[in-house]
């Protein structure tokens, strides 16, 4: 709960003075900063720390896309530095501000943003296999995505996969990618819960190793989408769309702590990097995504 109401809190007051900043009372000369500590994973230093604090990035860029002419930029400072030399430093970078929108001060460093293609090889990801034995748990699991993963999961080998959905399979027919995921082998379990429900969750995770085989992997693909301009999104819609992304992540992540999984995979979304209109509140929930798996990574936790 605490993690959720600090984003809400960053974000919500990033939203008011966004809206004011666009109205007839401000300046036309104000630009507005964004201002983190810890928030961004850093070439050398990729365990960001302060994960809640990411989400404002991806709303930024939103803000960058929408009112282009209302954001000077966003700095991410060093969660190392005194609090004396983070002060200065900030000074020193909205004094000395130059063309880059994106900053991270680490050490005497200053580090841009910059999108780069990855060229790693990926041959053999294709031809993964699953335990047969094993149960693997895919929230958002009756959405497109979700059942696509099912359906590639059980012709992977995966004999056990739990759909989670909010709502439970709607409809008197059973979808065809689930269908074919059995006639593939799986077991298929259909269960009912919101993802950001922690009494619905534990019991769920209470199920595992019981009626259920043990747990031993989560795809976390669950979300909300519904696009709202920026000057008219609230705090009741940018809630609703960080319930799965980030109270459902660390229900998850605590739930699933000791239980020695083989993978957590969280299904984050370009627009928390590159930003896209009208979803700022999806950025935000998907940027806090990015840099939760960078945290949690940095704890061991197969992410």
């Amino acid at each position: 709960d605490a993690l959720h109401r600090e984003v809400l809190r960053n974000c919500g007051a990033a939203l008011l003075l966004q809206k004011y900043l666009a109205g007839p009372e401000a300046s036309p000369e104000a630009r507005l900063w964004l201002t983190t500590r810890g928030a961004q994973p850093v070439a050398g230093r990729l365990a960001a720390s302060a994960p809640s604090q990411a989400a404002l990035w991806g709303l930024g860029r939103v803000i960058a896309l929408e009112a282009p002419n209302t954001l000077a930029g966003m700095v991410d400072l060093d969660p190392d530095d005194a609090p004396e030399t983070c002060a200065q430093r900030l000074l020193d970078e909205l004094v000395g501000a130059g063309t880059e929108e994106q900053i991270a001060l680490r050490g005497p460093r200053r580090f841009a943003a910059r999108l780069t293609g990855d060229r790693r090889d990926r041959a053999g990801t294709a031809s993964y296999r699953f335990p047969a034995q094993g149960c693997y748990l895919i929230t958002g699991g009756l959405g497109r995505l979700g059942l696509k993963l099912a359906l590639w999961m059980a012709e992977q080998g995966a004999g056990h996969l739990v759909l989670l959905g909010r709502r439970g399979q709607t409809g008197a027919s059973t979808p065809a990618e689930i269908q074919a995921a059995q006639a593939a082998g799986a077991e298929v379990h259909l269960v009912s819960a919101d993802v950001s429900n922690r009494r619905q969750m534990t019991a769920l995770f209470d199920r595992f190793g019981a009626d259920l085989p043990p747990l031993r992997g989560i795809l976390h693909a669950a979300g909300v989408i519904k696009p709202q301009p920026l000057l008219q999104l609230g705090l009741a819609a940018l809630s609703a769309v960080c319930e799965a992304k980030v109270r459902g992540t660390w229900i998850l992540y605590d739930l699933a702590r000791g239980r020695g999984l083989d993978f957590f995979v969280l299904f984050s979304s370009a627009a928390g990097i590159l930003g896209a209109r009208e979803l700022a509140h999806y950025a935000a929930a998907n940027h806090f995504l990015d840099a939760f798996a960078h945290w949690a990574r940095g704890r061991e936790m197969p992410l």
